[in-house]
């Protein structure tokens, strides 16, 4: 990783939650992907692991629909603000 994106994940991490609302500017990715997932789907879906799921953000949303968890193994720095959110996250 080099120096701008180290400065991104820990220097401006405290940022993450002011950079865009889950409720509404990431709800419409999600409400547009999860009738695809249904509609693909073998089988009924129920659960979501959501894998780099970066500040967690998606999983506000997709927890509507699933018993949805997060894992981002990509910066602790990012995630930690972002525990105190209605979307935990696990790294």
């Amino acid at each position: 990783m080099n120096d701008d994106n180290n400065r991104l994940y820990k220097d401006l991490a405290w940022l993450w939650q002011l950079w865009g609302d889950p409720a509404t500017e990431y709800a419409a990715y999600c409400d547009f992907l999860v009738p695809r997932m249904r509609r693909h789907a073998r089988r009924e879906l129920k659960t979501l692991l959501n894998v780099g799921c970066g500040g967690g953000k998606n999983l506000f949303t997709l927890r509507k629909h699933f018993q949805a968890a997060g894992l981002d193994a990509v910066a602790h720095s990012v995630m930690e603000p972002c525990l105190r959110s209605a979307a935990p996250i696990y790294a």
